[in-house]
């Protein structure tokens, strides 16, 4: 899982880099908010999967350790010399001792599982944000594609986004996982071999799950396009709305904030209902005239003159990144 975790970390952090000055529309409540670059948007990624690599490592001091305590973990054979083994054991293997050896013990199982269910929600978000901008009405992106990859048997024209899919799939299954070990992890008594054997298994095909996110993950961020020309162009699809804030921010040093608010709402909903251009609407206006030049309200309209330090974070994350998979 580490060699393949290391490899996303660098597939992302080379991406974040790339396009740290590809400029785009940010979004809120799936509506054009105001720009970021893509870079950006992959140093969103790869912040997440860093803190997922932290809690991996957090929970490994509890979900793999020793347990040599008998049948119900109080060392009724050995007595004070068992402890003494299961340290040494523990010391061997480089592994922490179980505090209470008792086979009833099953939160760090889930701890683990859960760890694991977040580290997929992070790959996760990375395919649904691929999967649903690359179909054609975006176009933002797509997934990298092998010659002769048949998508459809009966549409010879289909690309589809597998890896997406692939990862999409995997991960709400895992997601499903914690919930059964939850009800299992509250067996009663000392031992119980039916929470043994579903715990087995659920470990099992938690792994297996993550694999095959990881796996694909790997091959999809090594691989991803950016179509930039489309990314700009969608930025610019609203003529400068996006950029009200930035124009907001420079009416509120001469009217204050809350004034500069109202004002430029006004003119934005007279755009937005009218459908007039937004600058034409904004050289009508009096305060706007008397305020700016324009040159200068052109220069505010333009969405990469907006991105605040989506660049400069991008660049940075990009650098933790390759820090962090440098040493899994």
């Amino acid at each position: 899982m580490d060699c393949l975790l290391k490899d996303i970390l660098f597939n992302l952090a080379d991406l974040a880099e790339k396009e740290a000055e590809t400029v785009m529309a940010g979004r809120t409540h799936g509506k054009h908010a105001i720009p970021i670059t893509y870079g950006y948007k992959v140093s969103v990624w790869i912040s997440e999967i860093l803190m997922s690599v932290e809690r991996i490592q957090e929970i490994e001091k509890r979900a793999f350790t020793t347990m040599m305590g008998g049948a119900v973990g109080a060392f009724n054979s050995t007595g004070k010399i068992g402890i003494s083994v299961q340290n040494r054991v523990a010391e061997i293997l480089d592994m922490p001792a179980m505090m209470i050896p008792s086979r009833n013990i099953s939160s760090p199982k889930i701890e683990y599982i859960n760890c694991l269910a977040l580290l997929a929600n992070n790959l996760h978000k990375i395919g649904e944000e691929v999967f649903q901008t690359s179909i054609e009405e975006f176009g933002k992106v797509s997934e990298g594609f092998s010659k002769g990859t048949v998508g459809s048997s009966t549409m010879p024209h289909k690309i589809n986004p597998k890896l997406s899919k692939g990862i999409i799939a995997n991960a709400q299954k895992l997601y499903s996982l914690t919930s059964v070990g939850y009800y299992s992890a509250a067996r009663p008594f000392e031992a119980d071999s039916t929470s043994n054997m579903l715990f087995d298994g659920l470990m099992t095909e938690a792994w297996e799950l993550m694999t095959e996110i990881l796996i694909r993950a790997e091959e999809l961020t090594r691989t991803l396009t950016i179509h930039r020309e489309r990314l700009r162009q969608n930025a610019e699809i609203n003529q400068g709305l996006d950029n009200s804030e930035y124009i907001m921010m420079f009416f509120a040093q001469r009217i204050g904030k809350d004034k500069a608010h109202e004002l430029v709402y006004e003119l934005a909903m007279e755009s937005e209902l009218t459908k007039q251009n937004y600058h034409d609407v904004l050289v009508a206006n009096e305060d706007v005239r008397a305020t700016f030049t324009e040159e200068e309200l052109l220069a505010m309209l333009k969405p990469k003159n907006h991105i605040g330090l989506s660049s400069q974070l991008a660049k940075d994350i990009a650098q933790k990144g390759r820090a962090v998979g440098s040493q899994l």
